[in-house]
């Protein structure tokens, strides 16, 4: 997702860098979730509101849309249990400590849905290897989105790494405890079917 260079987001950004994940440390007693992509916040602002006790940590690249995202949080309150990183996914295992995450949302990723580009999507080996470094044993990935050319591309990538798929849906129908990001509405009203599921990646002690 792309947004238009927003001339404010530097000198926000900066104004509000106690919502910045730093030095990789939280209170890592806490469940924690991690939504790499969190476009305009929406899911994860939700997500804090409905689990106040989990820790989150909001992944967006783009600056003006992380800029965006962060500002609706300001104006939404404090959160305690939220901080955000405008980072690339390639550097999280820079940015995260491993083994400390039980929950990944992949939400209505960027396809790249040419052959040539398909190491970009966030459900290639490539990123994968990074989740595992982040995740804890039995920790999940949460992959949602409109596209079914990426979802059975996201499918064949757990296969071949083993994963444990026990939730998978080519018509999802929100559940309680999930929550609908800015792209999901606009799909849903155009009747756009939804494509969710569910691994669990388990390391060999």
């Amino acid at each position: 997702m792309r947004g238009r260079n927003k001339p404010w987001a530097d000198a926000f950004i900066q104004e509000h860098e106690n919502l910045i994940l730093k030095d990789k440390y939280w209170n890592d007693q806490k469940e924690t979730f991690l939504e790499i992509g969190m476009g305009k916040g929406d899911f994860i602002l939700q997500s804090c509101q409905y689990f106040p006790e989990v820790f989150h940590i909001g992944v967006e690249v783009n600056k003006s849309i992380f800029a965006l995202a962060m500002k609706k949080i300001v104006n939404t309150g404090e959160f305690v249990n939220l901080r955000l990183l405008n980072v690339d996914a390639v550097y999280l295992n820079d940015s995260i400590l491993d083994h400390s995450i039980d929950k990944i949302f992949l939400n209505f990723s960027d396809p790249w849905p040419k052959k040539r580009h398909a190491k970009r999507r966030l459900v290639a080996p490539s990123y994968l290897n990074i989740y595992e470094k982040l995740l804890k044993n039995n920790g999940q990935i949460v992959f949602k989105t409109d596209n079914l050319a990426l979802f059975e591309y996201g499918l064949q990538s757990f296969k071949e790494k083993n994963y444990a798929i026990h939730a998978l849906d080519y018509d999802y129908q929100t559940l309680k405890g999930d929550f609908l990001t800015e792209y999901e509405v606009r799909f849903r009203n155009l009747k756009q079917p939804i494509y969710r599921c569910v691994v669990t990646i388990s390391k060999e002690e």
